[in-house]
């Protein structure tokens, strides 16, 4: 994630000052983002969750199949791409989240058998 991309995540968090004067800023000397309020005064940006917000995600790599078993363990339902190797372009395939735990296991079915990676996300 980009300090820009953060900077605007946290800015939209931020207490908008009486004037409604105030510029969200990164200041390099020490690396940490800062408000500029309408007053001249600075306070600097303390993130609630302690950094930057990070997505779980998973890849699995496999070789010469159609069917590919993903035990992924991230206690979501993920988004899933699979990636041919060969190509490096997505593949076609049917995703399968099992029912019984569908929070972390799921089975891609490929129209072919190829090599390379399935990203959960």
């Amino acid at each position: 994630m980009s300090k820009f991309t953060l900077a605007k995540q946290i800015a939209s968090e931020v207490e908008t000052p009486p004037s409604g004067q105030a510029t969200m800023f990164l200041d390099v000397a020490d690396d940490k983002f800062k408000v500029k309020l309408d007053d001249g005064s600075t306070k600097e940006v303390v993130y609630a969750g302690g950094g930057p917000p990070v997505d779980k995600n998973f890849v699995k790599a496999f070789a010469a199949t159609d069917v590919i078993a993903v035990t992924h363990g991230l206690q979501k339902i993920p988004a899933v791409v699979v990636i041919d190797d060969t190509t490096g372009r997505p593949a076609q395939g049917e995703i399968e989240y099992d029912l019984t735990d569908i929070n972390n296991k799921l089975t891609v079915r490929l129209s072919q058998a190829l090599t390379g990676r399935v990203i959960c996300n």
